[in-house]
This record gives structure tokens, sequence and C-alpha cells, in this order.
């Protein structure tokens, strides 16, 4: 009997389907006995539905719908890559990131580290001994900004021509491609230094307006079309504002208002006028227009404001915060990317500041180039005396390949255990990690090992890399010895091709025929 009251609800069973909330009062499969063995692996294929892949009879099109060749028209098609596995992936990809080209300047791009920061690394390489990839370093110079700098520089063409000049514009050492792009920077960011702008009331325009024009993009009101200005003031609102869009095309833009509010308003703007008084100019002149002002700029500031420069160089956040000219932040970006990925540049900078620090270059399997305190050179032990920890610890070195220096004070800086006493004494623990990673107050067992490891380091015998993983030098092969010149061998190979030898000078041989 169940111990459900009739008005609770049971969840588990109100979200399941029909034939699972009624009771099994019947089993529909106690009858069954399974399928025939030979006939489920022998099963006539016309039992099977027809597949999918064969060809099937063409199917009649309904009335009214238009036939054609191709596939069925779809306007997003274009938009969608094509199926097929790796290729629509490869054609999302190419889609979502597409390829970054270089910017058609003629111009050149380099990065050089901070000299502050390097010298700070030398001393560090001096001190620590270890040995660091040059390309490693470069890219880690690279990541941040403000440890190195960029100097953009002008090419010159073989007839001494420059192929892309430069423009410094001075007060904020801003860099432009072309001339008027930099004066028009340069008024703009001195005008008010330069010029001091003033509202005069004028004449307003006789006559009757009912309707004015007004610019359909940006609001401005331009002016009945009959009056004398309308014409002078539509290209001037094009000219500065909307220069990219065809003259005819803003024009179909243009809309005529006939609002009286809207005519008051032009009347009052075109009743007004803003002329311009001069600050740093003794006699002071009032100049009427703004084309006059631009020009006295010219005249009198631009020179001192604008230079032509063959380079220039960016600080490191400043070239990260380009914005303006586009095509000079795009090209500096595109370098930057490109020496990330190889930083050969880069590099050649740092060999030269790395040797006037002190530092050596070697490689690593013929491939990676290592900067360090030492170029390696091979110890032999067995003609160089040297004393017994430094044979100990150049002898574990090469029995344990790429070991750290915790291994090796876990290893050797142990008391010796010459004497059973003193092994079995308290006052000599073996040496704990707590011990090995706490430097503070290093056993003097400790000390000697560390010493020895020093000294081995720096002269280039012990290699301690970036990783921690230290390995002696290499001995180096031995030179192949120089071959003897051909005249002077008396090998066998060499007398058999003697007779041949002889064979080409037979022809000088009948001389005794002259009378």
């Amino acid at each position: 009997m169940s111990t459900e009251p009739d008005n609770e609800l049971n969840l588990d069973s109100l979200f399941q389907p029909d034939w699972a909330q009624s009771a099994p009062s019947k089993n529909q499969y106690a009858n069954f006995k399974g399928e025939d063995p030979s006939r489920s692996r022998n099963r006539d294929f016309q039992d099977r539905p027809p597949r999918r892949d064969r060809p099937s009879a063409p199917r009649s099109k309904p009335e009214g719908r238009p036939s054609h060749g191709g596939p069925r028209p779809d306007r997003h098609q274009q938009d969608r890559p094509q199926s097929g596995g790796s290729g629509e992936r490869r054609n999302f990809r190419d889609q979502r990131e597409p390829a970054r080209e270089l910017p058609a300047l003629e111009l050149k791009v380099e990065f050089l580290p901070d000299e502050r920061g390097l010298e700070s690394l030398s001393k560090q390489i001096r001190l620590h001994g270890r040995a660091y990839p040059l390309f490693q370093i470069s890219q880690l110079i690279l990541d941040r900004a403000e440890r190195h700098s960029v100097i953009v520089s002008t090419i010159k063409l073989p007839g001494g021509k420059t192929a892309q000049p430069l423009f410094l514009c001075q007060p904020d050492l801003s860099l432009w491609l072309t001339e008027e792009s930099a004066n028009a920077h340069a008024l703009k960011i001195n005008f008010t230094k330069f010029y001091a702008a003033e509202k005069t009331q004028i004449d307003p325009p006789k006559g009757n307006f009912t309707f004015v024009a007004q610019c359909g993009l940006s609001g401005a009101l331009i002016g009945p079309p009959n009056h004398h200005g309308y014409q002078t003031s539509l290209v001037k609102i094009h000219s500065e504002r909307f220069s990219q869009m065809p003259f005819e095309a803003y024009k179909a833009r243009i809309r005529i208002v006939r609002d009286e509010a809207v005519v008051k308003q032009w009347i009052d703007e075109i009743s007004s006028r803003i002329e311009y008084n001069c600050l740093e100019i003794e006699p002071a002149e009032r100049l009427k227009t703004r084309a006059e002002t631009e020009a006295h700029f010219r005249q009198h500031h631009l020179s001192k404001l604008v230079a032509s420069v063959d380079r220039h160089v960016y600080t490191g956040p400043a070239s990260r915060a380009l914005r303006e000219p586009a095509a000079l932040a795009q090209l500096i970006r595109f370098n930057y990317e490109q020496n990330w990925r190889f930083p050969i540049q880069l590099s050649t900078h740092l060999s030269r500041s790395f040797t006037n620090h002190g530092l050596h270059f070697f490689k690593v399997n013929k491939t990676v180039v290592h900067v360090s305190v030492a170029r390696p050179h091979y110890l032999d032990l067995s003609e160089t005396p040297v004393s017994e920890s430094v044979r100990r610890l150049v002898e574990f070195i090469e029995a344990h390949p790429q070991c750290t220096r915790r291994q090796i004070l876990e290893a050797l800086a142990v008391a010796p255990s010459a004497a059973p006493v003193a092994v079995a004494a308290p006052e000599a623990p073996a040496v704990t990690e707590a011990a090995v990673a706490a430097p503070q107050h290093p056993t003097p067992a400790q000390t000697l090992v560390m010493t020895d490891l020093h000294w081995l380091i720096h002269q280039g015998h012990v290699i301690e890399f970036a990783s921690g993983h230290i390995e002696t030098a290499k001995k180096p092969r031995p030179k192949p010895e120089p071959a003897a010149p051909a005249a002077k061998t008396s090998t066998p190979e060499a007398a058999a091709s003697a007779p041949i030898v002889v064979q080409t000078e037979v022809p000088a041989e009948p001389q005794p025929q002259n009378p």
C-alpha cells in the first residue's frame, strides 16, 4: 500500500513521457525469439532501402518553378565558407585572420635596446655566469615597450633622392609623411598660441528667404541656392569634412528645409564674421578669413615648427601608441611582428653591445647562439693539474649530464666519510633540501663547491644554461691534417696515377724531327 498522499506531486514522473507513466501490464517482447543468424549474415539486399549516394530517378518539378542548370542561388552563399573538413576550417581561419601586408612605404625601421637596461643585464650575466640564448633575450626586450626604442629613417635612391621624405613637427615631436599633413597638424596644435579668434557683426543678407539648403550628413546650414555664397559654402563643407566622397554624391545628400526657425538661424550665422588677431607679431595684424590666417602661419611660423628629417627615434611606449599617420603605424607594427618572429636585426645590436661589456658568444649544436661570461674551454684533467675538489666536481658533472646546482650540492657538499666516527657524529648532519634552498648560512662544504663551480664557469670549463642545467665544455675535435702536395706524395694511389701523367706528356717527345 502506498504511503504517499493523493494530493502530492511526484516530480520524477511528472516530466516523463506517457509510455513511461503507464504501468507495464504486458510484455510486448515475451514471444520474441530473435533473428535467424544465417539471414542476418546473408541478408537479401532487396530488403535494404536504396542508398543515398546512388543516382535515383529524377523527381518531377512542381509547375511554375523556373528551371535552371546551376545550383539554387543563395544570397549568403558567398559569405559562407565551403564545406569539406580541413578546407572549411582553413577558409574560416583565412576569413577570420587576414594576412597582414607590408605597407607601401620605403622607410627603414630598426629596434634598439635600452642602454640602461642592457648594462644591467650585462652585469647580471657576468655575476651569475649563466648562458642565455641571444634570440630569447631579443624577444624579452621586444615584449616590453620600455625596454627598446624604434628608429625610423629614410632610404636614399641611387640618384641621391629620398624615396620617402619625413617631416617632424617640433612642438609634439610627431612624424609625418607629407609636408601638407605636417603643416596642417602644426597649425592645429599651435593655432591658439599665435592667433585669437574674434566674432564681429556685419550687415545681414538682403532679400526675402523662405528656405535654406542643409547638409544631410552633418546638419550644417549651407544657405539658399539663390544666394551668392551658396556655391562657396557647399565646396568648403565638402572639402573640409567629406573630401573622400565624390562631389556629385555629396550634392545628392543636400536637402531643402522650409522652416522659419532654421532660416533665421542661417541669417544669424551669416550676419557675423570671425576675424583673427595675430598674437606674437608686432605690429599686430587682423586677418579676416581662415585662408588668410593659414597663409600668414606658413609665412611667419611654419619654418620654426616643421622640418624635414632623415631619422627619428620613437620611444617604445610612443611607438605603441602611434595612430597618425596610419601608414607609418602599420609599418612599425609589421616590422615589430617580423622582428619578434626572427629578431636578427635586434640581435646584431645586442651582440655589439654585449661585446663592449666584455661578454662572449658561442653556438650550441652549431645552431643557437648563446651569450655568456666566457667561451667554452675544455678542461683536460689528465694534463691540467687541479685540486681534488675541482676534479670531483668536473667528474660529477660529466657523469650526470644536465644536472643542476641543487643536485651538485646534494651530492658533493657533504663532509667526507673517511673516519667512521665523523659520519656518526651528530655535529655533521647530512645536507637537507631546506639547507640547500637557503644559502644565507652555507656550510663550509657548500662554500667550497660553489667557489669551485664559480671559477669553472668563469673560465669556460663549465657552462650553466638559462634553464639551470650544467654541462662541461666538450673536447674539441682534432683538426684534419692538410693534404700533402700531389708531386711529393709516395702513396700507392699516387704511384698508380703516375703512368697517366706520363701519357699526357708523351706528345712533347717528337722534337728531334726538326732539321
